[in-house]
């Protein structure tokens, strides 16, 4: 009886508790923290900001698709100011995430992070700021969205807006 009690004290938490709640990749502090990285890291690169071109679009969102298991598409953002410069694959939460970078005439730059959870359950619409820099993020279903810039808030959620359109569609 000594020994049984024992175990159970010992063990019986293991096996007696819920498991514990996953964290999903896309915890909504998260997935800003990690558009402002990538932004910051990758925007400021002069000659290698994008490891794949927009010359080479067609292969760029077959590539980044392909890693993510969605089928991706640049937004097109010329009716916004920006073009498509290329993307790169990087790390989201530990997995294989993607990021498009876009640029205006007057060189500023946006990007847009894409990366995928199954374990996602939320939708969420949601802005972050720090100093000058905005990120607009969103998460719908598997797929966690995140448009980053050193642009006005206004401005950025029509950007934002405009990629939701074209992703969803």
């Amino acid at each position: 009886l000594f020994l049984a009690g024992t175990a159970t004290g010992i063990y019986g938490q293991q096996f007696l508790a819920p498991p514990p709640l996953q964290q999903t990749a896309f915890a909504l502090a998260d997935l800003p923290a990690q558009a402002k990285s990538a932004f910051l890291i990758y925007t400021s690169e002069v000659r290698h900001p994008v490891e794949v071109g927009a010359d080479q679009e067609e292969h760029l969102v077959t590539w980044l698709g392909k890693r993510l298991d969605y089928k991706l598409r640049a937004p097109d953002l010329k009716s916004q100011g920006f073009r498509l410069i290329g993307g790169r694959l990087l790390p989201v939460s530990g997995k294989a995430g993607a990021m498009l970078m876009y640029e205006d005439d007057s060189g500023k730059r946006l990007t847009v992070l894409l990366g995928r959870n199954p374990d996602n359950a939320e939708t969420s619409f949601r802005f972050a700021s720090t100093g000058s820099l905005e990120t607009f993020y969103w998460i719908d279903g598997e797929i966690g969205y995140a448009v980053t810039g050193e642009i006005t808030r206004t401005r950025l959620q029509e950007i934002a807006e405009e990629c939701y359109r074209q992703f969803e569609s």
